[in-house]
């Protein structure tokens, strides 16, 4: 139920448009300063299996495909893929347990 209310009411989504980190953000592992992400602390990349809106499947073999061909020169060590099987778009704002996962690497930072 609350699925259905906050992914149609449209005071929700604009809150969350506004007031969310992820919202609209790019994360471009090509470029040539992304080559090198030593001074930045870890990226979390968190993608739902079943994304409605975002092509998961080929987001994760991206980041793999780069972690795994910069892996020799601890190049990209630094980016987290956070994998959510069986989950829809925005899963991990009304999903208890993926609330408790994004807190605790939070909270850990």
């Amino acid at each position: 139920l609350l699925r259905g209310i906050a992914s149609q009411e449209w005071g929700i989504q604009l809150y969350i448009r506004r007031h969310f980190a992820w919202y609209n953000s790019e994360l471009n592992l090509s470029s040539p300063t992304s080559r090198n992400h030593k001074d930045i602390p870890n990226i979390y990349v968190g993608l739902a299996q079943n994304d409605e809106i975002v092509p998961s499947i080929q987001v994760k073999q991206e980041i793999e495909r780069v972690q795994k061909n910069y892996s020799c020169n601890n190049e990209h060590d630094n980016i987290k893929l956070l994998y959510w099987k069986g989950v829809g778009h925005g899963a991990c704002v009304i999903q208890p347990d993926l609330i408790e996962q994004i807190r605790k690497i939070i909270t850990s930072l």
